[in-house]
């Protein structure tokens, strides 16, 4: 297997289709290996860069080959869909895909996690679920109530308006049976609040002990989520050229649409890590609040967002603003540098 050069890998759960290239593009041998075997499949081709989708188990295996000398090209999977044979699909297919995608210097690369990065992401990942669905809960009690004639105000307010329903006619009308259901997802979403807590603390706490979070947080609007979640995405930055590229991995530049001496951009792109995205958007719209009050700053950041909002609508300068934290952010990380207020 010397002349292996690439090696495309089709990540699966127990059974994996490996596409073996040459140095000419051609595939010169097909394997379908089980888990125990794929660390010795790939080993038997010394130096071969190994190409695959970045979906599940993809970091884990990246970093098992990276140990073993192997480079490891990790790709978006709308990326490699496009050398894939369209109408007909399967793991094959899929694998001589990635094997070519992964020859091609236009198409980018993902940057491979380290444990403590992935362990950073799993735990915002983990943390937004138990917060989904919490929200799920309360929605549905809110809704089921509406059904029985009780209206409750949306957010932690209706939670605190349930403990009085006890008197009411309406809660006295549902039957005993109804009523124990509705106690018992109230205790359920009061114990996921509890849940919620602690896991929010936990992550303030691991936040505290990376000098990179720490220096995100002295960024305007970023806080300790948003911190966290970018170290977690992205580490130190260094896969990003500058700042731009980072913002447009997040979706938070305008779509491109030329074609000769036309040029028209158009909404925001929302490509990359929607969560992340969100976090920014949020985090911008918190420092867009601070800024409307017109407390006395020398922050040009901040001032620049208040000259915006004169001549913009609110959600235009949401993103804008939103776009430059990332910004930001990308260059607190690669500076080493806390953030120092730019002047006005």
């Amino acid at each position: 297997m010397t002349q292996v050069t690439v090696i495309g890998v089709d990540l699966a759960k127990n059974v994996f289709q490996l596409a073996l290239v040459d140095a000419a593009g051609r595939v010169v041998a097909e394997r379908r290996v089980r888990r125990a075997g794929l660390e010795a499949a790939v080993a038997a081709c010394p130096g071969a860069v190994v190409g695959m989708e970045a979906c599940g188990g993809a970091h884990h295996w990246a970093r098992s080959f990276q140990a073993a000398g192997h480079p490891v090209r990790l790709m978006a999977p709308k990326r490699v869909k496009a050398y894939q044979d369209p109408g007909r699909k399967d793991d094959r297919r899929d694998a001589r895909a990635i094997a070519e995608a992964a020859t091609r210097p236009h198409v980018p690369g993902l940057r491979i996690k380290s444990p403590s990065e992935q362990d950073a992401q799993s735990r915002q990942r983990i943390h937004r679920k138990r917060v989904q669905l919490r929200t799920d809960k309360v929605n549905v009690l809110r809704g089921l109530l509406m059904e029985s004639g009780i209206a409750l105000p949306q957010g932690e307010a209706g939670l605190k308006r349930y403990a009085e329903l006890a008197d009411t006619p309406a809660w006295q009308a549902i039957s005993p049976d109804m009523r124990a259901e509705f106690d018992e997802l109230h205790a359920e979403i009061g114990r996921d609040g509890a849940a919620i807590a602690a896991s929010k603390a936990r992550l303030v706490r691991a936040a505290q002990d990376d000098a990179r979070v720490q220096r995100l947080r002295t960024v305007p609007g970023i806080g300790p989520m948003i911190a966290a979640a970018t170290v977690g995405a992205i580490g130190d930055g260094s896969d990003y050229a500058d700042g731009r590229k980072f913002a447009t991995s997040l979706g938070l530049t305008p779509r491109l649409n030329s074609s000769g001496e036309r040029v028209r951009l158009g909404r925001i792109s929302l490509i990359g890590d929607g969560q992340l995205r969100a976090l920014y958007v949020n985090g911008a719209q918190a420092l867009l609040m601070q800024a409307k009050r017109d407390r006395p700053t020398a922050d040009g950041l901040i001032l620049w967002a208040r000259r915006l909002l004169k001549r913009k609508r609110w959600n235009e300068v949401v993103i804008a603003l939103a776009n430059k934290l990332a910004r930001v952010a990308w260059a607190v990380l690669r500076s080493g540098d806390t953030y120092r207020p730019r002047a006005a």
